[in-house]
């Protein structure tokens, strides 16, 4: 007698299940998941439906492992979206690309390189200090490096929030790149002004954190002129970081809406960051958090900080804001530098203050900081609490 075909599980049958999936955390969701359903015994079972949904929490190598199983699993596969958190797309060295990729439900990596063997390209997958091996017949490594990494982002459904690229040869006109409308980071080395637009063009319109950087030994000096940053991913940045020449005019620099900026600009004058200043303390300028602005000479301070109220870092002052945290000058010391340091208030918020620094090393570079924000202690008490920042690359 035949073993009577059980009826399949339907993904509305779940109930309550998928409620409490979506309240786990991801590794929690596909452990309940995987109890629910029976483990894969019972994979034949399920309808597409609910296959679609176990397969997207799967990892790259499992999903590629399930597609052998069988027809209907490799269309599954083939149909399943796959949560890309990040990708990263970069030239190790002469004859080697990795492409790296981050899923939103795991904090690893995915790390694959991409290099030419003869009239082959070598795949080399690196999961949890395991290599795999894979020839393709190809003589283009940039292009199958890149054929990979846009289809992982395709993948995705294009969802990815971070977005990594240092190439040299990136194959722009067999691209199938398209718009990225949840990337919030981008970090792009390019080798052109061309080739930022290009890569602009997909990046949405506000509140990026965007870096930008001439390609490693490249002679090309990067430069982007008053008209450049009237574009509308430079105008409403949360970070920009260019490390190369920004002309921002008056105007354009005082109406930043940057939390953190990093750039050389002949423009920015100490009058104009004088004015910067001053509408910081007046509660008119932008929310500042950290910005290092270099010039081609030498800061003046006194016309810097002309009608302004400062406190200078002596010991009093040094002594004063360790009471309540001991550490915050020697944390800032040890990622900040030293140099001549100023502290300056707000007249919005009297507990809200900014330092401001001439390196000592580089006495070019004029460093603003974000440093004093309001606080309460327990007891009621309402005083200056005193950060460091972050380390510059974090």
């Amino acid at each position: 007698m035949s073993e009577e075909k059980q009826p399949p599980i339907k993904l509305d049958e779940l109930g309550d299940a998928l409620k409490e999936i979506e309240e786990l955390s991801p590794k929690g969701r596909i452990r309940l998941l995987n109890s629910y359903i029976g483990g894969f015994e019972k994979w034949y079972q399920l309808n597409e439906d609910c296959r679609l949904h176990v397969s997207q929490f799967l990892d790259y190598k499992s999903m590629c492992n399930l597609e052998r199983c069988s027809k209907q699993d490799q269309r599954t596969v083939k149909d399943a979206s796959i949560g890309i958190f990040s990708v990263e797309i970069a030239e190790l060295d002469s004859n080697s690309v990795q492409v790296t990729l981050r899923f939103s439900f795991t904090a690893k990596n995915y790390e694959v390189i991409f290099s030419q063997n003869g009239e082959y390209v070598e795949r080399v997958c690196v999961v949890k200090r395991h290599r795999e091996i894979m020839l393709v017949k190809s003589s283009d490594y940039h292009q199958e490096a890149v054929n990979f990494a846009e289809r992982m982002i395709g993948k995705g459904q294009n969802q990815l929030e971070e977005l990594r690229v240092s190439m040299k040869n990136y194959p722009f006109e067999s691209s199938q790149m398209r718009s990225l409308p949840r990337c919030k980071l981008a970090r792009l080395a390019v080798m052109s002004k061309d080739e930022m637009w290009w890569w602009l063009k997909w990046l949405p319109k506000d509140n990026l954190d965007v870096w930008i950087s001439a390609y490693e030994n490249n002679t090309f000096k990067l430069v982007l002129s008053s008209e450049d940053l009237n574009c509308q991913q430079f105008r409403n940045a949360e970070q920009l970081r260019v490390s190369g020449r920004v002309d921002y005019t008056e105007e354009q620099f005082l109406d930043l809406k940057l939390k953190i900026g990093l750039f050389d600009s002949v423009a920015v004058t100490d009058k104009v960051i004088n004015q910067f200043i001053k509408n910081w303390i007046n509660g008119t300028g932008c929310r500042l958090k950290r910005m290092h602005l270099g010039f081609m000479k030498d800061r003046n301070l006194d016309v810097i900080l002309r009608g302004i109220e400062f406190r200078e870092w002596d010991k009093d002052f040094k002594d004063e804001v360790s009471i309540k945290n001991s550490r915050f000058v020697m944390e800032f010391e040890s990622i900040c530098g030293i140099g001549e340091l100023y502290q300056i208030s707000s007249k919005v918020d009297p507990y809200a203050s900014i330092t401001l620094q001439i390196s000592d090393v580089y006495q070019r570079l004029l460093c603003l900081y974000h440093t004093g924000t309001r606080a309460t202690s327990l007891d009621g008490e309402i005083y200056t609490n005193y950060t460091a920042p972050d380390y510059l690359y974090h």
